[in-house]
């Protein structure tokens, strides 16, 4: 039997920095969207990762942890999940290999002071 999950859990912990961009809600004046910055994983155990976020160009940096969760969808494609700590922090994980030669995609979606549901990174693997 295929271990469908195992390697896609594999290949996501083989991404370890990713380059995109912050967006915050319209909470914090001014409006901060399409604000560039990193995030950086560190693998904590087996199904625990940290990612380190950094926006240098507002002095932005803070570290969150998430649980790693896979599903599988139609029998055969994994489908890579992350939880935070509390309901706002989720998150995914996808291949992107077709994506101009990058090989995968992260979007974590985080709670910040006055605003708790709409900040955002997304960003590719290099």
């Amino acid at each position: 039997m295929i271990d469908y999950c195992g390697d896609a859990i594999i290949e996501f912990k083989d991404h370890t920095v990713y380059e995109g961009l912050f967006s915050f809600c319209n909470a914090q004046p001014p409006l901060q969207s399409f604000i560039p910055g990193t995030a950086s994983v560190i693998i904590l155990d087996s199904n625990t990762v940290m990612f380190h976020l950094r926006a240098d160009s507002i002095n932005f940096d803070t570290a969150l942890q998430f649980d790693i969760n896979c599903f599988i969808l139609e029998n055969i494609f994994p489908s890579i999940h992350l939880s935070g700590q509390t309901v706002n922090d989720t998150g995914w994980y996808s291949h992107g290999n077709y994506i101009m030669g990058n090989t995968g995609l992260i979007a974590i979606n985080f709670g910040y002071p006055d605003c708790l549901n709409n900040t955002r990174f997304e960003g590719l693997s290099k």
